[in-house]
């Protein structure tokens, strides 16, 4: 892991840009911190998974603490595509910033490869899944980072985005 660059430090973390640049080790050492934190049981679908890992937070022994991941899609069948977007922080670090500061250097990589080619995604979307994002103090953290509530999914999960262009309008 420690060939991926540095894209960002916060403390004692720092956060490595890992996509498209995934080795055995990285991929291997992935399916463990998932494993042993609770948020990927199947070795396969880690595996799998870790194909859209972007960014990768890890202490100073280079422990994974944290990481995004995303796909491409559209939020409505005729909307712009955008990287839809997921975080998963480790249980001993869920308290502190790490998922915002994960957040930050993954978009800003996003935009700084991808933003000015032509029919790449617009922005990042998530849908949140996890409760304890609806409450006022995440939801302040999400409009801190830029993001803006578009309404919910037919499940009834909050979508969120935050385009690139912040002239451009979501379908």
């Amino acid at each position: 892991m420690q060939t991926l660059p540095v894209v960002a430090r916060s403390g004692q973390i720092s956060f490595l840009w890992a996509y498209g640049a995934m080795t055995p080790g990285i991929r291997a050492a992935l399916q463990r911190f998932w494993m042993e934190n609770g948020a990927i049981a199947d070795d396969s679908e880690a595996w799998r998974r870790s194909f859209e890992v972007g960014c990768i937070a890890v202490d100073q022994d280079w422990n994974i603490v944290g990481v995004s991941s995303f796909f491409m899609d559209r939020l409505t069948p005729s909307g712009a595509m955008y990287w839809m977007y997921r975080t998963f922080v480790g249980k001993a670090h869920r308290r502190s910033r790490i998922a915002m500061e994960i957040f930050s250097a993954s978009f800003e990589q996003l935009a700084q490869y991808y933003r000015t080619e032509r029919g790449a995604p617009a922005g990042v979307a998530a849908i949140i899944e996890n409760a304890a994002l609806e409450l006022p103090g995440s939801i302040g953290h999400m409009q801190n980072l830029g993001l803006q509530r578009l309404g919910a999914d037919q499940h009834g999960r909050s979508i969120w985005h935050r385009p690139f262009d912040a002239g451009h309008h979501p379908s």
